[in-house]
């Protein structure tokens, strides 16, 4: 599979140094990639030559009678709109391929190693929003929550929702509005590196785990989302590597 950045997607990633240029002419800060984190994380994964065939296996684990055939392309830093405004979703990582029933398939790849799911949820981000509105009414802040929440059939004030962790919504969305695909993957890949921490780790398997319980259904190997207003088949699994960036400094 060729790897790519959205800024030049005609050279293909490489080498770590290729990567890192690659995402920090994106991400713009420097401090973003580091040893055993989750940006760098990712790169070691693929370019180690695990990364696709640990991710086949976890995708066929849900395709149930079906199968990969091929992942044809991979982008760093993958953009991917979930309604009209500013902002999209942005991947860590989006991949497109093709099963061997001839499905077309996109994962939305979700890269971590301890890091939160964004320190916001969404009932700061709600009460976040109703104040801009009222000091700058052209704000579409409110609108874009209320636009969101109203997909998943919930309200943004609602006890039950209001501790899940925001980005996993926009996760969800960004991946399920993704076009020209008939499967649509999310892929939370957490990297147990030395970086790791115990108890930030389980606190992210926790918000994901209730997350997933509230709008998915379990199937075999992973989860289905469950939500009237997507009527598409979106499904979510997580895979977890464990000691890469120790494993890869050994070679």
């Amino acid at each position: 599979m060729k790897v790519v950045s959205p800024l030049n997607p005609a050279e293909p990633l490489t080498d770590l140094s290729s990567w890192r240029a690659a995402f920090v002419a994106i991400d713009k800060k420097q401090c973003h990639w580091k040893e055993g984190r989750s940006a760098c994380s990712l790169a070691r994964f693929f370019l180690s030559g695990r990364g696709e065939a640990e991710i086949v296996s976890s995708l066929n684990s849900i395709f149930s009678d079906d199968a990969v055939e091929c992942l044809d392309r991979g982008e760093i830093e993958c953009l991917c709109p979930f309604d009209t405004y500013r902002n999209p979703r942005r991947q860590d990582m989006g991949i497109w391929g093709r099963t061997k029933k001839g499905h077309r398939f996109f994962v939305g790849v979700e890269a971590k190693v301890d890091e939160p799911f964004s320190d916001d949820t969404l009932g700061s981000v709600y009460e976040k929003a109703r104040k801009t509105k009222i000091e700058k009414p052209k704000s579409h802040a409110l609108d874009r929550l209320n636009g969101l929440c109203d997909w998943f059939g919930v309200m943004p004030d609602d006890e039950m929702v209001r501790s899940f962790r925001y980005q996993l919504f926009h996760f969800t969305k960004g991946t399920a509005d993704v076009m020209d695909v008939d499967i649509r993957v999310m892929l939370l890949l957490t990297f147990r590196t030395s970086e790791y921490d115990t108890g930030k780790g389980e606190g992210n398997a926790a918000d994901w785990k209730a997350f997933l319980n509230r709008f998915f259904v379990p199937v075999a190997g992973g989860y289905r989302l469950n939500i009237d207003k997507c009527p598409s088949q979106v499904f979510a699994v997580e895979k977890v590597v464990d000691q890469l960036a120790r494993e890869e400094h050994k070679r």
